[in-house]
């Protein structure tokens, strides 16, 4: 081998194998990067798929435990409703809201995880079932106040005071149980049930549920919406109208605490007339002024056909038929017209008998008929036997014989024996008063009546001045005549024994 000229071979193959293996393992890096990318992805996915997963499990436990929290506070809230508003009411409502309650509540924790159309839908019957109980319940309590006020009342007041609504045709024989039903009263007791989607008021009776006669103790939702109002009270009886009505128009207290007509009604004095009623006292009357009196009339009249008329409910009006002693039937048979007169003539009957006013039809010189009034009230007691009378008699002369004896002066013995003082209820002209004031001096007795329009305004004598000269046989005859019972043979006497007192 020579090393003269030595051959230089360029033997690339290394290289290329290191290469080769340097890019082997640059790919190998690189596949070993991916892989890493790729699991640091799938850790983070996973990651991000278990948080959100714990999002939505917490979202979903927080709906549970609202969902849990708000059908508490709904269950609560239809408890206190029924408190409230369905007090007494039977087993049977009580177990059906509290089932549809409870129904409701389930479906809506169900419906945090399912949200398909099926269950939205019954959600929403579940609502609409809640929603009508609901409704029904308080139309019924509704009832409740009423029905309340009306059970306080007495027999007498509710026979009086109170009015049932009819239901399909009755005579308000219905309202009547319903109210027994919703107080609980008597062995009664009230009820709520459905059937095929219609609600029924059930009011259990002592027997049970039953239907007598025209009375039915079911009835639905229509029934009580179309009847309104089933009972109520009124204000007042017709006859408590016209008291405060007519008070101080008719009749006026007078200061010694009798009653005379009033002003505007008066037509002249009373007198005191020698008839006796069956009490057993005199009879007292006056003239009442005819025009004053069928205008008072009328004006009532026309009020109560105004209030029969338009009452909200026939069982209503029947209240005020009663008042009036109308039979129902009778009014409903009659014309308009007859109606009308049927209750103007109870009305003039009621306050003509109220006030003890009579009247009287007269003939006029052309015929025609014409109303006059008058009225009658009780005076003194009459002296039915001779003895009474004896004894009036015996103890008017005694008096007077013991003040002679005495040497009292006249005027007082006078005063004293026949009871002449201010403001002592006294007979004069035949006429009853309770004078403003009434005195005597001397042999002169002098009365200040009541209500008398004094004349002298307008030139006259003073009316309402009354004097009594005691020294005239004739005068003092008249005044014995209207101030005592005594008869015509005792007075004569009294009036001799007067006559002689010196």
């Amino acid at each position: 081998m020579s090393y003269r000229n030595p051959k230089i071979i360029d033997d690339k193959s290394g290289q290329v194998l290191g290469q080769a293996i340097a890019k082997g393992a640059q790919t190998i890096a690189q596949g070993i990067i991916g892989m890493e990318k790729q699991n640091q992805l799938a850790r983070e996915k996973r990651e991000k798929e278990a948080k959100e997963a714990k999002l939505r499990a917490d979202r979903e436990a927080d709906l549970t435990v609202r969902a849990i929290q708000d059908n508490a506070k709904n269950a609560t809230a239809q408890f206190e409703r029924q408190q409230k508003y369905m007090k007494n009411v039977g087993k049977n409502f009580t177990n059906e809201m509290t089932r549809i309650v409870d129904e409701g509540g389930r479906l809506r924790i169900a419906n945090i995880a399912d949200k398909s159309p099926e269950m939205i839908a019954r959600i929403k019957e579940n609502s609409e079932k809640q929603e009508n109980l609901n409704k029904f319940m308080l139309n019924v309590g509704g009832i409740l106040p009423e029905a309340a006020e009306l059970s306080g009342l007495t027999q007498s007041q509710l026979t009086d005071m109170a009015y049932y609504t009819p239901i399909n045709g009755d005579d308000g024989e219905s309202a009547q149980i319903i109210l027994r039903g919703l107080m609980a009263t008597e062995g009664y007791g009230y009820d709520i049930e459905q059937e095929d989607g219609v609600n029924y008021l059930v009011i259990t009776t002592p027997e049970g549920v039953t239907k007598t006669g025209r009375t039915r103790t079911r009835f639905s939702e229509a029934e009580l919406q179309a009847a309104g109002d089933l009972f109520d009270t009124r204000d007042q009886t017709t006859s408590q109208y016209l008291d405060k009505t007519l008070k101080d128009k008719v009749l006026v207290q007078t200061e010694g605490g009798g009653v005379e007509l009033a002003a505007g009604l008066s037509q002249g004095p009373a007198v005191l007339t020698n008839e006796i009623n069956d009490k057993g006292y005199r009879i007292v009357r006056q003239d009442v002024n005819a025009t004053e009196m069928d205008a008072l009339l009328n004006t009532e009249m026309l009020q109560a056909n105004s209030v029969i008329t338009t009452t909200k409910s026939k069982t209503r009006r029947n209240l005020y038929l009663k008042d009036l002693l109308i039979d129902p039937d009778t009014y409903d048979a009659a014309s308009a017209e007859d109606r009308t007169a049927l209750v103007g003539n109870q009305i003039t009957e009621n306050i003509l008998q109220k006030y003890g006013i009579k009247q009287v039809s007269v003939k006029a010189e052309n015929d025609a008929t014409i109303k006059e009034y008058y009225r009658e009230s009780r005076g003194p007691a009459a002296l039915s036997t001779d003895r009474e009378s004896d004894n009036l008699y015996n103890r008017y002369s005694r008096d007077l014989t013991k003040a002679m004896k005495a040497g009292k002066d006249k005027e007082v013995a006078l005063a004293d024996v026949f009871n002449i003082a201010g403001n002592k209820r006294i007979r004069i002209g035949g006429g009853y008063y309770t004078p403003k004031d009434i005195s005597i001096e001397g042999d002169i007795v002098t009365v200040t009546k009541t209500g008398k329009p004094k004349q002298e305004t307008k030139g006259g004598e003073d009316l309402d001045i009354v004097t009594f000269d005691l020294s005239n046989p004739k005068v003092l005859y008249n005044f014995l005549q209207s101030t005592t019972s005594l008869n015509d043979a005792q007075i004569n006497k009294i009036r001799k024994q007067i006559l002689a007192y010196k």
